[in-house]
């Protein structure tokens, strides 16, 4: 079986208000204490997978839970094991007659003994079943740690999962919640959390981005909503990661490149239906251009290291301003609703809304001849492409990089290196530092015009 849930994150200020709604639902209250068992290697975890043992009252259940490829399902089964005060034995027994709990456990199966409980979990669930339009959804607000002894983060999450009806409604009743207390989505489950703490980890790696394969029987299909899942599902993870200020530099670049990427195939569909989406593709347009500014930044930072003396500051404040700035983004109203809409499009489409497989790449081709046909005339507004842009046309055209696209590729680093220049006239740091990184750049750009003319030449 799979559930369908949705996990937010609660601000420090906004809890006792949550908690005062859910006594007003009148909602029940249930302790609940989790062990969390893996391999002394954390196989487990590496997989996307947990078993946990869980006291609910003065009952234990045993749980497994998979990942999949979708943000809001995941894989569960999950048995009791009885009442008693201290917990039972693992049993793996159950899982030999089900192929995906099978898989999941891998080698563990037939050997129990491997696996040793690595965190736990002790929080307090205040939970309530609600009907929301043809649907029941069930509200649990978690409070209390996750961790090992010596070793924990406090839990202050809410979640809102789907026991009947529709995935829509979930969404819409979700960002009611979003809307009047600025939670904001988090896709890390606690699991996810515990394994990082046990490995003294702070971020699980960024995912890696694929690109959906269109075959020939999906010509005539509606391709959108998937289109638009393959880039949602490895963002989420990265916002959250942002969000939470732990994020590494792989996290801001997997964001920006998803981000480009659904900005390109939305754009498309609006193009070639004449209709708008309904999703803001504006404040999606902002949000990439944060990440595409501090990447710069983060970039320019490393690269300079080297070059430079004790005396230098470099780009460390601005960098933790701009690292500052973007967790706000990530956990704004405003995001958390877009980021709602991307995942309920994935879903259930857009209604009235759609573009097959041979009409998308029929655009996507359209698109790209009138690029090459406005990089000859050196006219381009590199604002609206980047980089990632070329990927996407590469992949679904089918596209060997040849000369007109590595000139592409060289126009587009001239420009970013033009933008990177405003930006750092912009940045607040000493002058001395910041005419330094200004002339390392203008020199850097001298370069890169005269690559892009032999580029240019050779078209």
């Amino acid at each position: 079986m799979s559930e369908i849930e949705l996990k937010l994150q609660i601000p420090a200020q906004k809890k006792n208000q949550i908690i005062k709604a859910l006594h007003t639902l009148e909602a029940e209250n249930i302790a609940l204490h989790a062990q969390y068992f893996d391999t002394p290697e954390f196989e487990l975890a590496q997989n996307h997978t947990a078993i946990r043992l869980r006291k609910e009252g003065a009952e234990w259940v045993q749980t497994l839970k998979g990942a999949s490829a979708d943000a809001m399902q995941r894989y569960e089964l999950e048995f009791h094991r009885g009442a008693s005060e201290s917990a039972p034995l693992l049993c793996l027994d159950p899982y030999k007659e089900d192929k995906q709990a099978y898989a999941l456990l891998s080698g563990c199966i037939d050997h129990p003994d491997q696996l040793i409980m690595q965190f736990e979990t002790v929080v307090k669930r205040t939970f309530k079943v609600v009907p929301y339009h043809s649907s029941d959804i069930e509200i649990c607000l978690d409070l209390g740690y996750v961790g090992k002894k010596g070793q924990q983060e406090n839990i202050c999450e809410i979640e809102f999962e789907l026991k009947s009806g529709c995935i829509t409604d979930l969404i819409e009743f979700t960002q009611q919640w979003v809307k009047k207390y600025s939670i904001w989505l988090d896709v890390r489950s606690k699991a996810e959390r515990g394994h990082l703490i046990a490995r003294e980890k702070k971020v699980s790696p960024a995912p890696y981005i694929c690109h959906l394969k269109i075959k020939k029987k999906q010509m005539n299909r509606a391709i959108l909503e998937k289109l638009i899942a393959q880039y949602t599902q490895p963002l989420l993870p990265c916002t959250a990661a942002i969000a939470d200020q732990v994020a590494e530099l792989a996290h801001y670049q997997c964001a920006e490149t998803a981000l480009s990427h659904l900005i390109q195939v939305i754009t498309v569909a609006e193009i070639h239906t004449q209709k708008s989406s309904g999703l803001n593709i504006a404040r999606l347009k902002t949000i990439k251009q944060q990440l595409s500014d501090y990447i710069s930044l983060f970039e320019l930072d490393q690269n300079i290291q080297p070059h430079v003396n004790d005396t230098f500051k470099g780009l460390t404040q601005p960098l933790l301003r701009m690292e500052a700035q973007l967790a706000h983004t990530m956990m704004s109203v405003e995001t958390t609703t877009l980021l709602l809409q991307l995942l309920d499009s994935s879903h259930v489409g857009i209604k009235n809304f759609n573009i097959n497989g041979g009409d998308f790449l029929q655009q996507l081709e359209y698109q790209y001849a009138t690029l090459l046909t406005t990089s000859k005339n050196q006219t381009i507004n590199y604002s609206d492409i980047s980089r990632h842009d070329l990927k996407i046309y590469q992949h679904y055209l089918a596209i060997k990089k040849d000369k007109v696209n590595t000139a592409l590729v060289a126009d587009i680093e001239q420009y970013k290196t033009q933008q990177l220049l405003k930006l750092l006239s912009s940045v607040k740091m000493l002058k001395t530092d910041q005419n330094f990184l200004m002339g390392w750049l203008s020199k850097q750009l001298v370069v890169q015009q005269e690559y892009f003319l032999k580029r240019l030449k050779k078209i």
